[in-house]
C-alpha cells in the first residue's frame, strides 16, 4: 500500500510539473508572437515611403480582452526636413452613443493608467503607446480620434478619426474552436472587405459590413447593431434596432431604436426610424418615416419587401 501511494503521488507530481510546462511553453509562444508582430510594426514603419509630412497618427490596433476590456495600441509619427528628438502633446478619446445620444470619452477617464491628459510624447521617428481601457456599460463605440500638437503650440497639427474595429473579430460569426451554428452567436461578427453572401441572415449582438451581402437581414436583439461601413453593401431589408450606414444600402430599413447616416451613405429605399442622425453628404433615394418604437421586434415579411409603412405598421400592431 505504501508503495502504491508512492507511485500515485509520482505520478500526480509529474501531472502538474508537465501542466506547469505546457502553461510556460503557451506563455512563451504568446511572446514570441508579440515579438514578431512588434518586429513587423517596426520593419513597416521604417520602410513606409508614404508616411505624411509632419505629426501623424497610424497603424492602431484593438483587441477584445476576456474580461471585457480592450488594449489598444497606435504609433505617433513624425517626418520632417530635419529630424531630430521632438516633444509632442497627444489627446485620445473613444467616439461612440449611450442612450441614443452622441458621446466622447476622453482616454484617461478610461485607462486606470493615463492620469489625465494630454500625454507628453518625445520621439524621434516614432513612438508606440498602449494600454488597456475599459468602456462603460451601454456605451457603443464608434471611433477613435487621437490629436498630436508639438508643445509649443495650441493647435493640433494632427487630428485623426479610426473607425472602431477589434482584431480577431469572429468570421461569418464564428469564434475560433466554437461549433454553434454561424450567424446566431453574441459580440462582433464581422463580414470582411471581398467576401459576398447571399440569403437571409440573423445575428446577435453587433455586425460590422464591410463586404457585400444579397438578401434580408434581421436581429431580435433590443441591443443589436449594425454597421454598413465604406465599401459595404447590402441589397435586402435591414430590420435592426440600431443601424448606422456609410455604405450602400438597396433596400428598406427598420430602425426601432435609431438610424445614423453618415457622410458615405447611400440608401435606396425607405427609412423608418425612431430617432435618426444624417451627415451632410448622405443621400436618400426613398422615405422618412418616423415611427414610435415597439414593445417587441416586427418579424420578416414573408413574401418579398415591406409594401408601404402602413401595411409594416399594420403588421406591426397584428404582432404586438
Amino acid at each position: 500500500n505504501r508503495n502504491l501511494g508512492l507511485i500515485k503521488l509520482s505520478a500526480e507530481v509529474d501531472a502538474v510539473a508537465l501542466e506547469n510546462t505546457r502553461q510556460e511553453m503557451i506563455v512563451l509562444q504568446r511572446q514570441i508572437y508579440r515579438r514578431g508582430e512588434e518586429l513587423k510594426l517596426y520593419q513597416d514603419l521604417l520602410q513606409d515611403n508614404n508616411q505624411p509630412k509632419g505629426l501623424s497618427v497610424s497603424d492602431l490596433n484593438l483587441v477584445a480582452m476576456d474580461d471585457g476590456r480592450f488594449k489598444y495600441r497606435w504609433v505617433a509619427r513624425q517626418k520632417t526636413v530635419k529630424m531630430q528628438t521632438l516633444s509632442v502633446y497627444s489627446d485620445m478619446w473613444i467616439l461612440g452613443m449611450q442612450d441614443g445620444e452622441a458621446v466622447s470619452l476622453s482616454v484617461d477617464a478610461l485607462d486606470d493608467q493615463v492620469k489625465n491628459l494630454p500625454i507628453k510624447l518625445e520621439f524621434k521617428y516614432f513612438s508606440i503607446n498602449q494600454g488597456i481601457i475599459q468602456l462603460p456599460e451601454g456605451f457603443e463605440p464608434e471611433q477613435v480620434r487621437i490629436t498630436l500638437r508639438y508643445t509649443w503650440m495650441k493647435e493640433a497639427q494632427s487630428d485623426q478619426k479610426f473607425d472602431w474595429k477589434i482584431e480577431g473579430l469572429k468570421m461569418f460569426g464564428i469564434k475560433s474552436g466554437d461549433s454553434h451554428s454561424p450567424f446566431s452567436l453574441g459580440s462582433t461578427t464581422l463580414i470582411a472587405e471581398g467576401t459576398e453572401l447571399e440569403g437571409d441572415l440573423n445575428f446577435k449582438g453587433s455586425l460590422e459590413v464591410e463586404g457585400s451581402i444579397t438578401g434580408n437581414i434581421l436581429s431580435e436583439d433590443d441591443d443589436a447593431r449594425i454597421r454598413i461601413l465604406k465599401g459595404g453593401s447590402v441589397k435586402g431589408d435591414v430590420w435592426v434596432a440600431t443601424v448606422l450606414i456609410n455604405g450602400h444600402v438597396t433596400g428598406d430599413i427598420y430602425a426601432s431604436k435609431q438610424a445614423k447616416l453618415a457622410s458615405q451613405a447611400v440608401v435606396e429605399g425607405n427609412v423608418h426610424y425612431n430617432l435618426i442622425e444624417i451627415e451632410k453628404g448622405a443621400e436618400v433615394v426613398g422615405s422618412f418615416v418616423h415611427e414610435q418604437p415597439q414593445t417587441n421586434v416586427t418579424a420578416f415579411p414573408k413574401e418579398g419587401r415591406a409594401e408601404d409603412s402602413s401595411e409594416s405598421a399594420k403588421k406591426a400592431e397584428k404582432q404586438s
